[in-house]
């Protein structure tokens, strides 16, 4: 028995095609390479960022807008999605948004890149950023007017348990040695 002809004028049924987010940075490459800053390449921010959807599976279910934003937001800074280096991170977080009724993608800087970053700007040439804890000696003198600060000290507990984190600090010596 012969197959029943194919009518040409007849409406072809396909699948729905599915777009994966991977897909969607993958087609976004030279929009991220465009913006990227000089130290970064764009293949590789792209394949870092697939890996990161592979490692934390709810990025995948954030706005494709909102990981594609906070990708540009790696490429300008010269950061890398998720990656081992913390001077060169950027962390992908996904968070609720209320008003949208979903999940975003958020772009968040890890504070050893930031102080990457004002190093890189050559301005600061020096910046420290540590947790005080309970048993630790802090001190904190703060200027006449009550808002600038003159001198703080902080000594680590070197023997014994420190205790719980009660705060943080940073500091930084910028060129011409002051220190804000």
């Amino acid at each position: 028995m012969a197959a029943p002809a194919q009518n040409p004028n007849a409406i072809q049924k396909s699948e729905p095609k599915v777009v994966v987010l991977a897909d969607i940075i993958a087609s976004k490459r030279d929009a991220l390479a465009a913006v990227a800053a000089k130290n970064l390449d764009a293949d590789r921010l792209v394949k870092l960022a697939q890996a990161a959807i592979s490692r934390t599976p709810d990025l995948a279910k954030c706005t494709p807008l909102s990981v594609v934003t906070a990708l540009m937001r790696c490429a300008e800074l010269g950061l890398e999605p998720n990656a081992t280096l913390p001077q060169r991170r950027m962390w992908l977080v996904p968070r609720w948004n209320a008003k949208l009724g979903g999940l975003e993608c958020i772009a968040q800087v890890d504070y050893r890149a930031e102080i990457q970053l004002a190093r890189d700007t050559g301005l600061v040439l020096d910046v420290i950023a540590e947790e005080v804890r309970k048993n630790d000696a802090f001190t904190l003198e703060r200027g006449a007017d009550g808002t600038s600060l003159t001198k703080f000290t902080h000594r680590p507990l070197i023997f014994g348990e420190r205790g719980e984190v009660i705060g943080y600090y940073a500091a930084a010596r910028l060129e011409g040695g002051a220190v804000p």
